[in-house]
């Protein structure tokens, strides 16, 4: 198992490599290593709301319940063709070289497990996006391709569900 050093230097690295993605409460967040160990904890982080993701077909109708939802990503997925697997074509060819690769790496290693240092990042819902997808728990702060990919695969029957292992940062509570 490779050594990923303390809590701290995880935090440092995250700053570091993905400083645009540091939400500014996670200084004083409280951080966990959590289990997603049912599908439903998996399916029900929120996404990411971007260019990439709209263009993509990803998200769409941006006014319906639960329109960000991993499930919702995952059926879009396989509606758009994503991952390039049949005759016609990807609809946003943006990142189609890291889609492959991840799908053909999941694909390829049926032992992949999502822990250590490949566990995605969790955080708490701001207050829109729980309004706008109620059935939301976390958001994937970091880690949809890898999500997106490994859920592909599950709706498509070629892999089953095992447990992810997540950092979640939990907003602190305002003090009253």
């Amino acid at each position: 198992m490779p050594d990923l050093g303390t809590m701290e230097q995880q935090k440092d690295s995250m700053a570091r490599e993905h400083g645009g993605k540091i939400r500014g409460w996670f200084p004083s967040a409280e951080w966990r290593l959590i289990e997603l160990d049912s599908a439903s904890d998996r399916e029900t982080l929120v996404c990411l709301a971007s260019e990439w993701t709209r263009n993509s077909g990803l998200l769409r109708n941006e006014n319906s319940v639960n329109n960000r939802i991993l499930s919702t990503f995952v059926r879009h997925a396989v509606e758009n063709n994503y991952f390039g697997e049949f005759e016609r074509p990807i609809l946003h060819g943006e990142n189609s070289q890291k889609r492959q690769i991840y799908i053909q790496r999941l694909r390829d290693d049926p032992t992949i497990r999502f822990e250590d240092d490949n566990r995605v990042v969790l955080c708490s819902l701001t207050s829109g996006e729980r309004a706008s997808n109620s059935s939301g728990t976390f958001y994937l702060h970091d880690g949809l391709g890898r999500m997106l990919a490994y859920g592909y695969l599950i709706a498509m029957k070629h892999r089953a569900f095992r447990a992810v292992e997540a950092f979640a940062a939990i907003e602190p509570k305002p003090l009253i």
